[in-house]
């Protein structure tokens, strides 16, 4: 609940040019404190020295002065950034009801609750940082409810999905750690130490997979007894291959290379050997085989393998080689990519370092690797996944905050319109507020059928892609505003290549094109007569869908920011109150594409839409 300092507010009346100012939007509006406005200040605020003091104080009153100054605007709610220069941005939430000569402005200083969300964002963020960077995830594990909870590098860890809580059955640990009654034992001496255990386990992750584990738990006792463990888990999986690794080049160079001779050569490591100048000395069989001329020996040996690679590979062989021959007996890694015998391009990890004694002759370099291509090209997915996700997260997060206003101000609206009611004592009294009613429930529906719309763009995934007619969607659109067209002596010009279809959603594009075209023919000029062009090009798998007007335009120093933002419009009107915008950045982005908006007050719009061809 907020605190009543966090309320101002006032009452007009534009019949009796009456004003009842509440003295608390001095401290909110940091005007002078004992300064009290008339009517004419704030149907005026360009005239008034305390309200031009400030150029956001100037513009929430002169947004109110406009509101007052259109009685067909019965409610309006908007949030206003104040910056008086101090260390913080004030927040004030304007709520604006008329009913009739009568005009009720409620002002709420929201800065505390904004400032509150942001620090508490900015510690999850700063954790999940944290816990990413170190590749480390945070585990709770509750005995009296036998519940385990995760933080999300944990779950991602553990490859399981996000829930609130997991049963100790449903992890199966029992199961999947292969030395289980190690980790048991190593517990229960915690438990009754109670010291930290650290211990290194082995975890099936699924049918073929077996990572390494570093679990930490440390119980949590109360009252002598123990309510809870924490711990850390950490995937140790590739440290502990690279050590492993390490260690055996460590060792006897030559039993390494028969030890690599006899085993590798029926394994999917991949072994060869360069002299300093980049001529291949040896390779093993599966090396040959995917990179080779063939399964002797011979036949690729003495060859410069640099000249096999593309021109940054080699780049970077010739660095590990320099590197291996400063620092000899040390491991370098480096990360390659070379067409097979196939033509088909394969991305590899080596393990470089010298082999033979530097003191008697020249020594060798040695690289071991091994194919990485499904690994590289599923990352690069789970990398378009992620980017996916995180754009999801974003509008549905920018969707929240400004639903929250709107929802919060409806319900007001509904508990203030049935208070009133109570206080009727007449049936006919009562009716008078039925219609108030009326429209704030169809507010609330408004903002249950985009919240709806939204939902059902982001979550269905099987989309309908099916050739669209582009010249053939625009001329339907047309045939529809014709009627408009011809009464207002609109041009169209269309530029559309004849018979070249693309594949993608119709229903999106029908709604964004239809969108467009209604707001350029609403916001035409009265003076100039509108000239509409829409136009189509095709380049590289690619569609650029240009919109232009020459209708009153739009200051995007002003909305740059907004101007697809939800209930963010120039032209607010009862009808139109800025979802139609928000609404088409969301489909398009369902469909992988960008628009964006460039304009200038009173000299028209050319919105820019550039989609992916599927057929491409």
């Amino acid at each position: 609940t907020s605190p009543v300092e966090d309320f101002g507010g006032f009452y007009a009346n534009t019949a009796t040019n009456e004003l009842h100012w509440n003295p608390e939007n001095n401290r909110m509006l940091k005007i002078k404190k004992d300064w009290t406005p008339k009517f004419y200040d704030l149907v005026n605020p360009i005239f008034s020295k305390q309200f031009k003091a400030n150029n956001g104080v100037l513009k929430l009153i002169n947004d109110i002065k406009k509101l007052i100054d259109n009685p067909e605007v019965s409610r309006h709610s908007k949030l206003y950034q104040l910056n008086f220069s101090l260390p913080k941005i004030h927040h004030i939430h304007m709520i604006y009801h008329r009913s009739g000569d009568e005009i009720f402005v409620v002002l709420k200083d929201e800065s505390k609750f904004l400032d509150l969300e942001e620090q508490d964002n900015q510690k999850k963020t700063f954790i999940q940082e944290v816990e990413a960077l170190s590749g480390i995830g945070g585990w709770q594990f509750e005995l009296a409810k036998q519940e385990f909870k995760f933080t999300g590098n944990a779950g991602k860890i553990l490859n399981i999905a996000p829930k609130p809580a997991f049963s100790f059955a449903s992890l199966q640990v029992d199961e999947r750690v292969k030395d289980y009654a190690e980790l048991k034992d190593g517990i229960k001496q915690a438990l009754e130490t109670k010291k930290m255990y650290s211990g290194d386990h082995e975890y099936v992750l699924d049918k073929s997979s077996l990572k390494t584990f570093r679990i930490k738990a440390k119980p949590i006792f109360k009252n002598q007894r123990c309510e809870r463990l924490v711990g850390t888990i950490q995937d140790i999986t590739e440290d502990k291959a690279n050590l492993d690794m390490l260690s055996l080049l460590s060792s006897d160079v030559q039993q390494q290379v028969d030890f690599y001779k006899s085993l590798v050569n029926n394994s999917h490591v991949f072994i060869f050997q360069l002299d300093p100048d980049g001529k291949l000395v040896y390779s093993n069989k599966q090396f040959r085989s995917v990179f080779g001329k063939g399964e002797l020996p011979d036949k690729d040996h003495n060859e410069n393998e640099l000249l096999k690679y593309q021109p940054e590979n080699r780049v970077k062989i010739q660095k590990v080689i320099q590197q291996c021959l400063q620092s000899p007996g040390s491991s370098f890694p480096i990360m390659l990519d070379r067409r097979d015998k196939s033509g088909k391009n394969r991305f590899t990890r080596w393990d470089c370092s010298t082999i033979g004694d530097i003191g008697i002759k020249t020594p060798g370099i040695l690289f071991i690797g091994v194919d990485i291509t499904e690994l590289q090209e599923s990352k690069e997915k789970l990398v378009g996944l992620l980017d996916e996700i995180t754009l999801h997260n974003e509008q549905l997060v920018e969707l929240s905050q400004v639903l929250n206003h709107n929802v919060r101000s409806q319900v007001a609206n509904l508990q203030g319109l049935l208070n009133l009611m109570r206080l009727m004592k007449t049936a006919e009294e009562k009716m008078e507020y039925f219609n108030y009613l009326d429209q704030t429930v169809e507010n609330l529906n408004e903002i249950t059928a985009i919240v709806s719309s939204v939902l059902h763009i982001q979550n269905n995934k099987n989309l309908e892609y099916e050739e669209v007619n582009l010249q053939e969607l625009v001329d339907s659109l047309i045939m529809e505003v014709i009627e408009d067209i011809l009464n207002h002596s609109i041009v169209v010009d269309i530029d559309i290549p004849a018979e070249k279809p693309i594949v993608s959603i119709k229903r999106y594009l029908d709604f964004v094109l239809r969108e467009l075209i209604s707001n350029a023919i609403r916001f035409r000029k009265a003076s100039d007569p509108l000239h509409l062009s829409i136009k189509v090009r095709q380049t590289q798998g690619k569609v650029n869908i240009t919109v232009e007007d020459n209708g009153k335009g739009i200051d995007m120093a002003v909305y740059k920011d907004s101007i697809f933002k939800l209930y963010q419009t120039p032209n607010a009107t009862p009808k139109h109150k800025g979802t139609g915008l928000y609404l088409s950045k969301m489909r398009i982005q369902a469909l992988g594409g960008t628009i964006h908006l460039e304009s200038n007050a009173g000299q028209g719009s050319t919105f820019v839409i550039e989609l992916p061809d599927e057929k491409n």
